[in-house]
């Protein structure tokens, strides 16, 4: 069985934020806010699954 610490580095890598001066403050249709936002949200469904299947699997409650 893999400590809590061993199972998060299993898991894909956090969305890094952009810095301010990444935006061009130009009104773009996608900001790069936005993109990260939306990748920010995939990312914790994606853990958030990979975790209940890990729970599923060794049999105890998620959390």
């Amino acid at each position: 069985m893999a400590t809590d610490s061993t199972a998060d580095e299993e898991l894909p890598p956090r969305p890094q934020q952009p810095r301010d001066e990444d935006c061009c403050r130009g009104g773009c249709l996608l900001c790069v806010f936005d993109l990260y936002e939306r990748d920010l949200e995939r990312w914790e469904e994606r853990v958030a699954q990979i975790r209940a299947e890990r729970a599923g699997r060794e049999g105890r409650p998620q959390g």
